[in-house]
C-alpha cells in the first residue's frame, strides 16, 4: 500500500530522533504533516528545544521528504515559431508576427476584418520558414457560418506570396461546432486524432494554427444572466482556456480565438464615490477596451474578466468613419512603384480590379506578451489586409490622456481668446456659409452610396 509523504508516521522519518518523535507523538503530532504544519512555538515548548533548533529539525524533516532536487532547464525564448501575417507593418506590430505556443484573441464588431484576418493567417501559416511561414496546416472551427472557400481562393489568386505550389485549401481543415459541448469534443478528440493521422501521412503538414470563429456565439442567450448562469459561464471558459492552453504548450500551436465586442456605455454620475477602490470601469480599459477613434464609440470585448486573464494577446479590429482614396488604384504612385516592384512575380497573380474609395478600419493590440501596444490603420481588398500608414502610436499614452480627461480639472483657467471667423454677418448662418468660396466642389463621388456599402461583405462569397 502507497503512503503519501505528507501522511508518513513519524517514526518512519530519519531524520528525527526516538527521544523527539516521542514527545511529538504524546502531543498529539503523528504524522510528518502534523509536525510541519505545527507553529514552530508550540512545537519548541513540547521538544522543550530553542527555536532555531525547531526550524533545524523542520528543515531536515523536508528535505528528507522532498528527496532530491532535480534541475529545470531554463525555457527557451525561441523555442516557439512565428508565421508571418502577410503585411510586413502589422508582423512588426505584433513582435514578428503569429507566435505558435500563445493563445490569442481577435475582437471586434461585425465585418472589421476579424474573419479576413483569419483566413489570411490560415493561409500564411502554410509556407515555408524562408517565406513567413512554417509549413503547417490550418484547423478552422466555424460556429455561426461555413468557411468562405471561395474567400480563401480568392486571397490565394491576388497575394504575391501565395503560390499555389506552397499553400491551398488542402491543409485547412474546418468542421462546425453549434454548441460548447461539440466544440470541446473537436478540441479534445476529433484534433487529436486528426494530428496523429496527419503525422503518419509524409506529404501532408501537421497542425499549427487552430481557429474558432467565434467563441462569444457560443455564449450569446435572449435569457436574462442570472449568478448561476454566471458562474457556469466561467466554468466553462476555464475548462475551454485550459484545452486551448494544453494544444499550444504541448502541440506548440497557435490558438486564435473571434470574438465579439459591445458598445460601451460612461456613466458619468458614477464616476466619484468617495472610494479608494478604483472602479472595474476605470481598470477595464487598460485590457477590454481601446481608445475611440475618428469619433466612433467605445468598444469593448465580450465575455468578461474570466476570459481575459486567460489570453495571451487581445486584439481588437474596428471599423471607422475615415474614408481614403485606394493607394493601390492605378492612379496612385504606390501602386505604379508596386506594379514595377512585381514586374517578375509570377503569372497565377490576378490584376485587381481597384475602387477609387475604401474604408478604414484599424487594428490595435491591447496587450500582450510579445507586443507593445499599439495600432495601425488597414484596409482590405482581393488580397487580403493591407496596412496603410506608418502610423504606430501607443495605446497607454491614448488610455493616459482619455483618464485625465474624464477627470475634474484641479482648478479654473481663463478662456484664451480666439480671433472670430471672418464670416460676414448674417440671421441665417447658412446664407453665410453659401457666400463664401469653397471652389468647385466634386461631384463624381456619392457618398451616401459609401456610407451604405459594406467594404467586408462584399469580399464574401456564398460557398
Amino acid at each position: 500500500m502507497q503512503v503519501d509523504l505528507d501522511q508518513l508516521p513519524l517514526q518512519h522519518v530519519q531524520s528525527l530522533s526516538s527521544f523527539q518523535v516521542s514527545s511529538l507523538q504524546k502531543s498529539g503530532l503523528k504524522r510528518t504533516s502534523d509536525l510541519l504544519l505545527a507553529p514552530p512555538r508550540d512545537l519548541a515548548k513540547v521538544l522543550k528545544l530553542p527555536n532555531a533548533e525547531i526550524h533545524a529539525i523542520l528543515k531536515s524533516v523536508s528535505t528528507e521528504l522532498g528527496g532530491s532536487h532535480v534541475r529545470w532547464k531554463p525555457l527557451d525564448a525561441f523555442s516557439h515559431e512565428v508565421f508571418s501575417t502577410g503585411d510586413n507593418r502589422l508582423d512588426d506590430l505584433l513582435g514578428g508576427g503569429i507566435r505558435t505556443g500563445m493563445v490569442w484573441e481577435l475582437a471586434g464588431e461585425s465585418s472589421c476584418g476579424k474573419s479576413q484576418l483569419c483566413m489570411q493567417l490560415s493561409l500564411f501559416v502554410q509556407l515555408e520558414p524562408n517565406l513567413g511561414g512554417i509549413s503547417g496546416a490550418a484547423c478552422y472551427i466555424t460556429v455561426g457560418a461555413r468557411l468562405p472557400t471561395n474567400r480563401l481562393a480568392q486571397m490565394q489568386n491576388y497575394h504575391q506570396k501565395l503560390l499555389p505550389s506552397l499553400c491551398g485549401l488542402n491543409d485547412v481543415h474546418t468542421q462546425s461546432a453549434p454548441t460548447f459541448e461539440i466544440l470541446m469534443h473537436i478540441l479534445t478528440v476529433n484534433l487529436p486524432s486528426l494530428q496523429d493521422s496527419l503525422s503518419t501521412q509524409k506529404e501532408r503538414k501537421s497542425i499549427r494554427l487552430v481557429i474558432v470563429d467565434s467563441i462569444a456565439s457560443l455564449f450569446q442567450t435572449s435569457h436574462p444572466q442570472t449568478s448561476g448562469t454566471l458562474r457556469e459561464r466561467s466554468k466553462a471558459l476555464s475548462e475551454l482556456s485550459r484545452v486551448a492552453h494544453n494544444l499550444a504548450s504541448m502541440c506548440n500551436i497557435a490558438v486564435v480565438f473571434v470574438n465579439d465586442v459591445s458598445d460601451v456605455f460612461n456613466d458619468e454620475t458614477a464616476g466619484n464615490t468617495g472610494s479608494h477602490e478604483i472602479l472595474y470601469r476605470d481598470q477595464s480599459r487598460w485590457f477590454n477596451s481601446t481608445p475611440s477613434r475618428y469619433g466612433e464609440p467605445a468598444k469593448e470585448a465580450s465575455l468578461g474578466l474570466v476570459w481575459t486573464n486567460h489570453l495571451n494577446t487581445r486584439i481588437m479590429l474596428a471599423k471607422t468613419n475615415k474614408r481614403i482614396r485606394n493607394p493601390f488604384s492605378p492612379e496612385s504612385s504606390s501602386a505604379k512603384r508596386q506594379k514595377q516592384d512585381n514586374s517578375l512575380v509570377s503569372s497565377h497573380v490576378h490584376q485587381e480590379p481597384v475602387d477609387d474609395i475604401v474604408a478604414v478600419r484599424t487594428l490595435t493590440v491591447v496587450f500582450s506578451n510579445v507586443a507593445m501596444p499599439s495600432s495601425i490603420d488597414f484596409i482590405i481588398n482581393n488580397a487580403g489586409l493591407v496596412s496603410i500608414g506608418e502610423q504606430n502610436h501607443t495605446t497607454s499614452q491614448i488610455q493616459e490622456n482619455k483618464i485625465h480627461s474624464s477627470e475634474e480639472p484641479a482648478f479654473e483657467e481663463e478662456p484664451l481668446p480666439i480671433d472670430a471667423l471672418d464670416i460676414p454677418p448674417s440671421t441665417n448662418p447658412l446664407e453665410a456659409w453659401d457666400g463664401l468660396d469653397h471652389g468647385a466642389a466634386r461631384t463624381d463621388i456619392d457618398f451616401d452610396a459609401l456610407l451604405d456599402e459594406d467594404d467586408d461583405d462584399a469580399l464574401f462569397f456564398a460557398v
